[in-house]
């Protein structure tokens, strides 16, 4: 538990997600309010550990990290981050995507480099 004076309401992105609102819906109140995204509710937890508990998809789920990626690791006032609500429910695959998450993941791949030119003799 947390004082009052920090505790904040559930916003509108962690209620889209407890209310199984519709992917798109989901997505598009990301993209034009990320910011809800790092906002933590009255437990401490991140839409990601409400999407996490509630499987709210993958595409859910990455869209999250692609604006937070720091908060795959954030802990909530019960001690669980969004990987151990997504094991405790039983959403395997889920638990290991937000286990193995890192923001280069994310970022699209680029082709390797060239390899240099030997010097000439």
């Amino acid at each position: 538990p947390t004082p009052a004076s920090t505790a904040m309401p559930q916003n509108d992105l962690h209620r889209a997600i407890l209310f199984l609102r519709p992917t798109q819906e989901i997505l598009c109140l990301i993209k034009s309010n990320p910011a809800l995204v790092r906002e933590k509710d009255d437990w401490g937890e991140l839409p990601l550990h409400r999407a996490a508990f509630w499987n709210a998809g993958v595409e859910v789920t990455q869209a999250l990290q692609k604006e937070y990626p720091e908060g795959a690791k954030v802990v909530a006032y019960d001690g669980e981050t969004p990987a151990d609500k997504a094991r405790k429910q039983g959403h395997a695959a889920l638990a290991q995507l937000l286990d193995g998450y890192t923001p280069a993941a994310a970022a699209p791949s680029r082709p390797p480099a060239p390899a240099p030119a030997p010097a000439a003799s």
